[in-house]
């Protein structure tokens, strides 16, 4: 398995783009990036509708950034922690679950 460690401190759009990239590649091994964003930031999966996330007068008072994932699944806030991202090529039910091989690895 590759790790990744950063880059830290980069805003939702270029931690979004990396994350893009990574999806992109021929994997001759998984990959787990370990990453922190530079503001708080709201991901929303490929799928989910980015006027659905959204609450009047919240992003300004609390200065969010948005970014929509590569991956699926609903809105996260990421704020004063660590956010992880593992690509894979094998099937999840050949890995048992994603999350728990990342919870091992950390």
């Amino acid at each position: 398995m590759q790790f990744i460690s950063g880059p830290n401190g980069l805003d939702a759009t270029h931690q979004m783009a990396l994350d893009a990239y990574y999806s992109n590649l021929d994997l001759t091994e998984p990959i787990l990036r370990v990453f922190e964003f530079s503001l708080p930031t709201v991901t929303i999966g490929f799928r989910q509708r980015l006027e659905d996330c959204l609450v009047p007068g919240v992003q300004t008072k609390y200065q969010l950034a948005f970014s929509r994932r590569v991956s699926g699944g609903k809105a996260l806030l990421h704020q004063d922690g660590i956010t992880y991202s593992f690509r894979s090529e094998e099937h999840t039910s050949e890995l048992q679950s994603p999350d728990h091989l990342v919870c091992r690895l950390l």
